[in-house]
């Protein structure tokens, strides 16, 4: 019995021993199989990762994919974006005038459009070996030029965008600094008088920059404007928008005034004074001070003053100015009977001067005339040399008129119109020295100088 027990133990621990050779076995094989399936497995996993990348890639880096990465920022208003794609080594974009390059696409374009027609270009350029396709505004300007630029990562092609630039251009009669930003940087230009100034290259839009400009009239705040709408040269013209003060300056009781010496004083400064005229422009934020002068008969009058502030300011201020009347009435009342008299007196001079001068023509004595002029002067020498040469009766004069005369001291000054020699009407400039004492005395005048 104990010996049949042992038995099958014994086979029972021998079919255990093959059970177990036969299970490792089999593990073995099977280790060997799936160590045979892991590289096939990885080698599959890399394949599909590079075809989900290739994909991935190709949404972001084929053309089509470019051109709509360009729209989008177009339509979100991406200025970061659109400033990086258009920018150049020799061209920066800035944001601000990303921001004017979006707004004109929208305004001119449309977004819609503009979507469309650049993937017609992309396609275009990429199907049908294109070198460059533009998108044009509808008055036909350059909005965007689209080319050809390599390959991207080997498999894709590569587009490039970009765009015109055109000089924004200004013309002043005076000396004008002006200081706005642009590539998101702070600009001062200077432009001369009557010279063409540029004041940047910019990329297509209508813009309103802030700015301030500064002439010799003061400090002013406000933009500067232009579009590229209708340019189809390589300029634009910029134009100024800033809030202006202009004076229509006229004057009360100016009437006898000489208007050649009137003047009127702005802000210190001094300008020759004309009725139809505006004066300015001058800043509206800035006190004015405004003036006049004037002559009549050698004497100065004065107006009184404004100042004007800065609520009275407009594009078309009227200023009047008012001189004193009847102040001036008085003295040109008095100076005309002043120059009468000395009009007489110098009237009285020249008959009997040209009387004598005639009778030393025919005798060619000059003797008979030097008591009329002053001694030892150009004048004198000159007449003196015309006698001892026997040229005296070409110094004959026949009707003298004195049409003007003034005194500065014992100056007087005389314009008078005579017939010459060869029986012509001339006007000559005299000066003659005063050394009488009493009004109406003409004997102690004396010629110093004639010019005709």
């Amino acid at each position: 019995m104990a010996q049949s027990q042992d038995s099958n133990r014994d086979d029972s621990n021998k079919a255990n021993s093959k059970k177990k050779k036969t299970n490792k076995t089999t593990n073995e094989n099977i280790n060997q199989s799936i160590r045979k399936m892991v590289p096939w497995g990885i080698g599959t996993f890399i394949i599909i990762l590079l075809i989900i990348l290739f994909f991935l890639l190709k949404n972001f880096n084929s053309p089509e994919a470019q051109a709509k990465i360009f729209v989008n920022a177009v339509k979100n208003n991406d200025t970061q974006r659109i400033s990086n794609i258009l920018s150049t080594r020799d061209n920066k974009v800035g944001g601000d005038e990303a921001e004017t390059y979006i707004k004109y696409i929208k305004n001119e374009i449309g977004l819609k459009k503009f979507d469309k027609e650049l993937n017609d270009t992309v396609h275009d350029i990429d199907k049908k070996n294109k070198d460059a396709g533009y998108i044009k505004t509808p008055d036909g300007n350059n909005i965007l030029r689209v080319t050809m630029n390599g390959r991207r990562y080997i498999f894709f092609d590569n587009i490039g965008f970009s765009t015109e630039t055109k000089k924004a251009i200004i013309k002043k009669k005076a000396k004008t600094t002006y200081v706005f930003r642009t590539d998101d940087k702070k600009r001062k230009v200077i432009a001369e008088p009557n010279e063409t100034t540029m004041l940047g290259y910019f990329i297509p839009g209508d813009y309103k920059i802030p700015a301030t400009k500064e002439t010799d009239n003061g400090k002013f705040v406000g933009y500067l404007t232009f579009s590229f709408k209708g340019s189809n040269s390589e300029t634009v013209d910029v134009h100024e928008n800033f809030p202006e003060a202009n004076l229509n300056i006229k004057l009360d009781g100016a009437d006898q005034l000489d208007s050649k010496h009137t003047k009127v004083k702005i802000n210190g400064k001094q300008f020759s004074y004309d009725n139809t005229k505006l004066y300015g422009p001058y800043p509206v934020t800035d006190e004015i001070e405004v003036s006049a002068e004037g002559k009549v008969k050698g004497k100065t009058f004065k107006s009184d003053t404004l100042k004007l502030y800065p609520n009275e300011l407009k594009e078309n201020t009227p200023v009047r100015l008012k001189f004193e009347k009847d102040k001036i009435d008085k003295y040109v009342k008095e100076k005309e009977k002043e120059e009468n008299s000395l009009k007489n007196k110098v009237n009285k001079f020249f008959n009997k001067y040209t009387s004598a001068l005639n009778t030393a023509a025919g005798a060619n004595n000059f003797s008979s005339i030097s008591n009329f002029l002053k001694p030892d002067t150009d004048n004198y020498k000159t007449m003196k040399q015309s006698f001892q040469n026997g040229q005296g009766a070409q110094s004959m004069m026949q009707s003298p008129q004195v049409t003007d005369v003034s005194q500065d001291g014992s100056d007087i000054y005389a314009k008078v119109a005579n017939i010459n020699s060869q029986g012509f009407w001339v006007t000559s400039k005299y000066k003659l020295e005063d050394t009488s004492k009493k009004d109406g005395d003409d004997s102690d005048l004396k010629i110093i100088s004639n010019q005709e």
